[in-house]
C-alpha cells in the first residue's frame, strides 16, 4: 500500500464515495480518475462490473475520521484533520407533468470489491548471489545496456526472477523455453516467465534522450554536393532511464514499463508482476473456453455418429426388404410358369417327357430356394459401422 499523502481533490471524492456515491455531486468524470487513485492507496475500492461503482474501505473510514493510515506511527489529531471542501451540487430543474409520481425505487446496494494489494517485488541494492537466469546473461557477457546502468538492469531481472518463483512461477532462460507456436524463443528477450498458462518474455531496454542535431561540415558538404545523405534532425543519446517490455501471445493490459519523472521502474514491478497474472488468467480462460468448444464440437460429432449408425441400420434393412419382396414375386412369377409348364409337359411324346419332367423338377426347386419365405424370418445382420460405411451419412463430418 502507497502511503502517499491524500489531497483536497482526493479527499473531496473520499468524502463523496463514503456518502454513497449520491447523484448530482461530480459533475464530469475525473472523479474516476481520482477514485482509481485512492484504490492504489488502500482507501477506497472500484469495480465497473455492472456500471461503475464505488465503496469506501476501513482504511478510507479511518482516514476520513483521523486524517491518516490505520497503521501510522503517528496519526494526525482530529482537531488538525484536513476538512473537505464544500461541494458543487448541480440543480436539474424538471417540468411538471400530470402523470402521478412513480414510486421510488431502492438503488441497489454496490458489490463490495475486495482490494487485492500489489505483489512486492524488492530490488537488492547489491547482486551478491543473482538468479541462475541472470547468472546465464552474465557469463554471456552479452551488454544489455550501458555500463552506467547495466548492474541496475541486472538487478530489476534477478528481482523478476525471484519474485516470478515466489509466486510458483519459473523463471527460465531464453535458450530453455519455446513460443506459443513450438519455435524457439525470440531472442531480444532476457528471460521468460512461465506461469503454468503462458510464457511471457521480459526484455530490459535503455532509453534514450533526444536533442537538436547540428550538422558537421561533412554532412553539409555531401548534402551540397550529391543531395544525400539527409541530414538527421535529432541525435539520441543512451540515459540512465530504463524500460522493461513484456512479450507474450495474450496482450491484457500494459506492454511497457518505464522511468518516469514521477517513479522509478522499480515502483512499477508490482505491477508488472500483476499483469503477468492477468495474462496468465486470460490464457486460462482462452483455453477452457476452447476445450468447451472441442468438448462441444466432439459431443455433436458423436450425436452424429450415433444417427449415421441409425441411418446405416435402417439403410441395410430396407435393402433386405426389398430384395426379399423383389425375390418373391420372381418365386412366384416362376411358379405360375412351371405350372403352365407342366400342363405342356403332359401333351408331349413319351420320347420328350423325361427330358421335360427333369427340367421341371430343376426349375420347381429353384424357385423354392428364390421364395425368401421358404427360409428363416429374422431381422437381417447390421453391417459393420465402418468409416467409409457410414460417411454417406455424416455431411460436414465426412471428413
Amino acid at each position: 500500500m502507497q502511503r502517499r499523502t491524500v489531497n483536497d481533490r482526493q479527499l473531496d471524492v473520499l468524502s463523496w464515495i463514503a456518502d454513497g456515491c449520491p447523484d448530482g455531486v461530480m459533475l464530469d468524470f475525473s472523479h474516476k480518475t481520482t477514485a482509481a487513485a485512492l484504490r492504489n492507496r488502500g482507501l477506497a475500492a472500484v469495480s465497473k462490473r455492472g456500471g461503475w461503482h464505488a465503496e469506501i474501505t476501513n482504511a478510507g473510514r479511518h482516514y476520513l475520521e483521523h486524517g491518516g493510515y490505520p497503521d501510522d506511527a503517528k496519526p494526525a489529531q482530529p482537531e488538525s484533520r484536513p476538512q473537505p471542501r464544500p461541494r458543487k451540487v448541480r440543480t436539474v430543474t424538471e417540468k411538471p407533468t400530470p402523470a402521478p409520481t412513480p414510486k421510488k425505487s431502492t438503488p441497489r446496494a454496490p458489490t463490495p470489491v475486495e482490494v487485492t494489494p500489489l505483489r512486492a517485488v524488492p530490488v537488492p541494492q547489491r547482486l551478491v548471489q543473482p538468479h541462475p537466469v541472470v547468472a546465464a546473461l552474465q557469463e554471456r557477457k552479452v551488454p544489455i545496456t550501458t555500463k552506467s546502468v547495466h548492474s541496475r538492469a541486472l538487478r530489476i531481472l534477478h528481482a523478476i526472477a525471484v519474485a516470478a518463483e515466489r509466486e510458483g512461477w519459473a523463471a527460465q532462460s531464453v535458450a530453455q523455453s519455446r513460443n506459443y507456436w513450438g519455435g524457439e524463443w525470440p531472442t531480444e528477450d532476457h528471460l521468460v516467465i512461465n506461469n503454468g498458462e503462458c510464457c511471457v518474455g521480459i526484455r530490459v531496454t535503455q532509453q534514450s534522450d533526444k536533442t537538436a542535431h547540428t550538422p558537421t561540415k561533412y554532412e553539409t558538404d555531401q548534402l551540397e554536393r550529391w543531395g544525400y545523405p539527409r541530414i538527421p534532425p535529432y541525435d539520441h543519446t543512451p540515459s540512465d532511464r530504463l524500460s522493461i517490455s513484456l512479450e507474450s501471445r495474450l496482450t491484457c493490459g500494459r506492454n511497457t514499463f518505464a522511468d518516469r519523472q514521477r517513479w522509478a521502474l522499480e515502483d512499477k514491478l508490482p505491477e508488472l508482476m500483476d499483469e503477468i497474472a492477468r495474462r496468465g488468467d486470460a490464457e486460462r480462460e482462452w483455453r477452457l473456453k476452447r476445450e468447451a468448444e472441442e468438448a462441444e464440437r466432439q459431443r455433436i460429432r458423436d450425436v452424429a455418429i450415433e444417427k449415421a449408425k441409425i441411418q446405416l441400420r435402417k439403410g441395410h434393412r430396407t435393402k433386405s426388404l426389398l430384395r426379399e419382396a423383389e425375390d418373391w414375386t420372381t418365386a412366384n412369377t416362376l411358379r405360375l410358369y412351371l405350372d403352365a409348364m407342366e400342363s405342356r409337359i403332359g401333351s408331349l411324346a413319351e420320347a420328350e417327357a423325361p427330358d421335360a419332367r427333369a427340367w421341371l423338377d430343376w426349375c420347381r426347386a429353384y424357385a423354392e430356394g428364390v421364395d425368401p419365405l421358404g427360409r428363416t424370418i429374422a431381422i437381417p445382420t447390421d453391417p459393420e459401422p465402418t468409416d467409409e460405411a457410414l460417411r454417406p451419412f455424416l455431411d460436414r463430418w465426412s471428413r
